[in-house]
């Protein structure tokens, strides 16, 4: 993604282009009275209707992080256990109270694991490797990790895991996959806005007048 020459007046934001986020950043910055226009559906450019000087660029939600310490981005909305399991130095600025969910410690429902403690030395599938491993750390639980990138409801059922760690919104896919979660505390998450070192951006003033109105 090519970044476009600093003005006093724009800024780039990103969104999640995909996922459990999209519809919440969508529906928030609406309740900011703020229009997301998109010609298609699956267009990764768009604009604000009330304000054209802000450029919209739709990312994945993992890869929002990155372009705001690179500096491509002025303004970008993730997950805050993005933020956490990637230990970015960034700073969530606005907390949406919007898209909010856990990250859970689930087991198939016909284990007799009920608790953390029954894991030690078990093998637990999950695409947050940093947070799973500090979580257990503190309980001092001996894991191992395995390392996926999709969705990880299924991995049990492929009988080399005995757990997975992922993000858990309204329980239902868990519930269809026949897990139970046993462990509910493991990372608190929702949706934020953060900003890319704002003291040293030319535009400085029109990403806090952005703050400003999205603040709530």
């Amino acid at each position: 993604m090519e970044a476009i020459k600093c003005s006093i007046d724009n800024i780039t934001i990103g969104i999640p282009s995909k996922g459990r986020l999209k519809p919440v950043v969508i529906e928030f910055l609406a309740k900011c009275e703020l229009t997301l226009q998109l010609k298609m559906q699956r267009q990764l450019q768009a604009t604000i209707l009330e304000n054209p000087n802000y450029r919209v660029v739709l990312a994945h939600p993992k890869d929002i992080p990155g372009l705001l310490e690179r500096e491509i981005l002025d303004v970008g909305f993730t997950g805050l256990d993005i933020l956490q399991e990637q230990q970015t130095k960034l700073r969530s600025v606005v907390k949406t109270n919007d898209g909010k969910a856990k990250i859970c410690l689930m087991v198939p429902k016909n284990t007799e694991y009920s608790h953390p403690c029954h894991l030690m030395d078990k093998t637990i599938a999950t695409s947050y490797p940093n947070i799973t491993q500090e979580y257990f750390d503190k309980l001092k639980i001996k894991i191992n990790i395995h390392l996926i990138h999709g969705a990880s409801e299924g991995v049990p059922y492929l009988g080399f895991v005995d757990a997975i760690v992922d993000v858990v919104s309204t329980g239902t896919t868990a519930a269809a996959n026949n897990l139970k979660i046993i462990a509910d505390d493991i990372f608190e998450s929702e949706c934020v806005a953060v900003v890319a070192k704002p003291e040293l951006q030319c535009n400085y003033q029109a990403v806090n007048d952005f703050l400003r109105r999205i603040y709530q």
